[in-house]
């Protein structure tokens, strides 16, 4: 599973391809960033194109190609990289303003700050993960600690517009971006992540974006309600099995017949009994859930294929929900929950 990363920087700890500098101490800022990703300080450039070409007596012609420009970058050595041709009236967004973008929006969240700043595809795409935060779940009890993310997009290329979306894990290289960016689009759609097209005066779209940031917030406070009525809701072990069986019962298309994947339920349950995981959330809905989510990521059983390793099968389910079975689980889950007991639905009016 190739990295595919020309220049990155982390924070606290390295990515899983051991590449790129590392901020141990802890978190760094847009200005650490760019020493890493614009290392010459140099930014994208903009040059005129000039063809040469012969005819068919050997000729030698040049033409100057007016509508268009080539965009150049320097990589780490001071050697020069082409990235792309572009509209001469294309609006290009360097680094620098992507992180500047990605600064007005997070100093609205205190306790944010940058985890992973990465250059892909000889730094042709960028992309930016800032650390949102936890949020605890029972925080006087079980406590149960989640993570929240904000990514930044850019290119040069024109593969990716500028966008910005909610996640859940920090972004280390091009497959874990593919991931991050399936299910979007390039219409704006509010809830799940903003984008638009690249233009010169980018910092005019950051109101619109800050605007859909509070739309995420809503979002994010009704569903750490949710799982916390689901911490706070008991469920038994015959209700655990009776769910898991369900969730995992359907028809075999090999043999045509209806059947339960016994394996799959009795890990589950034991990983809900026995898992280091779901120690502090055991016998309750939320530890249910999560020990279908754990067997889902970590255990099922993934083959790889011509276009696919292990790894990269293992990390599409783990970003990817590809047979719909974690959705299913928390269909089943919540509303039993929401049957047990009342939900009181947070005040989302004044976020």
């Amino acid at each position: 599973m190739a990295p595919r990363v020309s220049e990155a920087r982390y924070a606290k700890s390295p990515a899983w391809h051991r590449f790129g500098d590392v901020d141990q101490d802890g978190f760094f800022d847009s200005k650490k960033a760019m020493q890493s990703l614009d290392p010459t300080g140099e930014g994208v450039i903009r040059g005129d194109i000039t063809i040469t070409f012969a005819d068919s007596n050997g000729k030698e012609y040049k033409l100057d190609v007016i509508d268009k420009n080539a965009l150049v970058d320097f990589d780490g050595e001071g050697n020069p990289r082409f990235q792309s041709f572009v509209d001469k009236d294309y609006g290009l967004v360097q680094r620098e303003e992507l992180f500047r973008f990605m600064d007005t929006i997070i100093g609205m969240v205190d306790g944010s700050h940058y985890d992973a700043a990465v250059n892909l595809r000889n730094g042709s795409q960028q992309v930016i993960t800032a650390y949102l935060g936890d949020y605890v779940l029972d925080p006087h009890g079980r406590a149960d600690a989640q993570k929240k993310f904000l990514w930044g997009f850019n290119s040069f290329n024109q593969t990716w517009r500028l966008r910005v979306k909610k996640g859940e894990f920090r972004i280390e290289c091009a497959n874990m971006a593919s991931m991050a960016l399936r299910g979007s689009t390039d219409a704006n759609v509010i809830g799940t992540d903003w984008s638009t097209r690249h233009t010169s005066n980018i910092m005019s779209r950051v109101e619109e974006a800050k605007d859909a940031l509070q739309v995420w917030t809503r979002h994010d406070l009704l569903f750490e309600a949710q799982a916390e009525h689901m911490i706070q809701t008991p469920i038994t072990e015959a209700e655990i099995d009776r769910f898991v069986t369900q969730l995992y019962t359907e028809l075999n298309p090999r043999t045509q017949q209806i059947e339960t994947n016994t394996e799959a339920v009795e890990t589950i349950k034991m990983t809900h009994e026995m898992g280091s995981s779901t120690t502090n959330i055991r016998d309750t809905v939320w530890g249910a859930f999560n020990s279908v989510t754990e067997y889902e990521d970590w255990i099922a059983k993934v083959r790889g294929g011509k276009n696919s390793t292990v790894n990269e099968k293992r990390l599409d389910r783990q970003l990817r929900d590809p047979d719909g079975r974690k959705q299913h689980a928390w269909d089943v889950f919540w509303t039993f929950a929401e049957d047990k007991r009342k939900f009181k639905m947070p005040d989302l009016a004044n976020v």
